[in-house]
């Protein structure tokens, strides 16, 4: 089988990318299209992690000025690593397409398939079993269950 697009979900927050040299490699054997897609899901607006709701309404707005700062800078810095990855694709060949989406990974990882006519996606698993996974969710596993392209997933660690 033969695939012309090519998804590889790319977590910036997780160092050197498998999925990357994974999805780079599979592009070229394939001569086909790669998305280089990094989800990062907005921080809830009232989070206890930017306001302190013991402080007056008026501190509150410099506290959302310091998470609007911190996602600008998050979102810059995850541009910067998509588009040196883009370089690196089409060093060999390979058209690159980078995306940086504000949404859950689940979500995200599926609107783009469907919206991008993917036929390979290409994701991570960190490992997780039991419990740990219970809490913390699983993106492979969502994308699995609701993608109707393939899905190659690739053990990134334990």
């Amino acid at each position: 089988m033969s695939y012309q697009k090519i998804l590889a979900a790319i977590d910036l927050c997780a160092g050197e990318s498998p999925i990357f040299t994974k999805a780079l490699t599979l592009a070229q054997q394939n001569q086909a299209q790669l998305v280089l897609l990094h989800c990062s899901p907005l921080p809830p607006v009232y989070s206890s992690n930017y306001i302190n709701f013991l402080n007056s309404p008026a501190d509150w707005t410099m506290d959302l000025s310091l998470a609007e700062e911190s996602q600008r800078q998050d979102a810059e810095l995850a541009r910067q690593h998509l588009k040196e990855m883009r370089q690196q694709a089409l060093d060999v060949n390979v058209d690159a397409i980078p995306l940086l989406r504000f949404i859950d990974p689940n979500r995200g990882i599926c609107d783009a398939v469907k919206d991008l006519g993917v036929d390979l996606v290409v994701l991570g698993r960190r490992g997780l079993q039991g419990i740990s996974e219970l809490l913390m969710g699983s993106v492979s596993s969502y994308v699995v269950h609701h993608v109707s392209c393939d899905v190659l997933i690739v053990q990134t660690g334990k």
